[in-house]
């Protein structure tokens, strides 16, 4: 009648069990020298585990999952709280939802059972449509969506009503970000999240997305969703987005990323997520040359990349 994932063990998890049941078994055979071996072979790995766990502790994971020609992305602070921002899904021209094959699942391998909030940044498949499989598979608190406006598309619409519903009926309360918006956890993580004008959302559906900057400490992060340069002058003009990371918009699209965008967010790595072998052909040549000074980091060559991040600001990638 219930359930709980606890995640994909790690090899030195998996090693200090087998160790563990050699030990068993020579202890019911009376093997004396043996049982010492695994004894102390499982003592030693045993402190490694939680060595590793006390490291964790205090440390921020950005996790930018390769969901293809989509877009989906993980905080989580072990022991504390995990936010999502976007989760992959399909397109126009394909059903596969790699917000349910590839997003979720990996969620689930890292042994997720309670999200504290989600943010859709728009209504576009490839970012929202997983959002769906999230809430329905994972505990989720709170989720919160860009308005919905007259300018959308009716499948804008529908998915977004479709998340909305899906949301009450799993117990989520949903917000219709309306005006920017703070939110403060208690490990201290920070997420300001910015409403675009409505004059700009009329201008193109991209500009519908909701960017978000992250605040650890020290360390931070901007996602962009699919903003176009319009709405990245925007942002710009009205707030302070100089981070440590950016999340390239539109997935390294030439109408995004602009020079005013870089020199306002001044990155010292940038994220691109994007298929391999597009027929979008992102990310643009055009783009990368305004990303000459920082360090590019891009799913369809890298696979899913994740940054470990402290409150003093010193990072590291993987």
């Amino acid at each position: 009648f219930s359930s709980i994932n606890i995640g994909k063990p790690s090899l030195v998890f998996e090693l200090m069990f087998i160790c563990l049941v050699f030990t068993v078994y020579y202890k019911l055979n009376s093997k004396q020298k043996q049982v010492f071996v695994f004894s102390a072979i499982t003592a030693g790995l045993f402190v490694v585990v939680v060595l590793s766990g006390i490291m964790r502790i205090g440390s921020a994971q950005f996790i930018y999952v390769n969901v293809g020609q989509g877009d989906g992305s993980i905080i989580h602070i072990p022991y504390k709280e995990t936010i999502v921002i976007d989760a992959g899904g399909g397109n126009e021209f394909s059903e596969y939802n790699t917000g349910e094959a590839l997003f979720l699942p990996y969620l689930q391998a890292k042994g997720i059972n309670h999200i504290e909030a989600v943010v859709v940044s728009h209504y576009h498949k490839d970012h929202a449509e997983g959002v769906i499989n999230v809430i329905e598979s994972i505990r989720t608190d709170y989720v919160f969506m860009p308005v919905i406006t007259d300018a959308d598309r009716e499948g804008m619409k529908e998915l977004a009503n479709k998340i909305r519903d899906t949301a009450k009926e799993n117990g989520t309360k949903v917000y219709f970000v309306e005006k920017d918006t703070r939110l403060e956890f208690k490990s201290g993580l920070v997420l300001d999240i910015y409403s675009p004008s409505e004059t700009l959302r009329i201008t193109d559906e991209n500009n519908t997305s909701l960017p978000v900057k992250v605040q650890y400490g020290g360390f931070s992060s901007l996602y962009t969703g699919d903003m176009t340069s319009q709405g990245e002058r925007e942002l710009a003009d009205r707030a302070d987005i100089d981070t440590v990371v950016l999340k390239a918009s539109h997935h390294g699209s030439r109408n995004s990323t602009s020079e005013e965008l870089v020199r306002a967010v001044t990155p010292q790595c940038v994220v691109i997520s994007c298929g391999e072998d597009n027929m979008y052909g992102h990310p643009h040549a055009e783009t990368l040359d305004r990303l000459a000074d920082a360090r590019v980091l891009r799913t369809d060559l890298m696979g899913d990349i994740r940054i470990y991040a402290r409150k003093s600001g010193k990072y590291s990638v993987k």
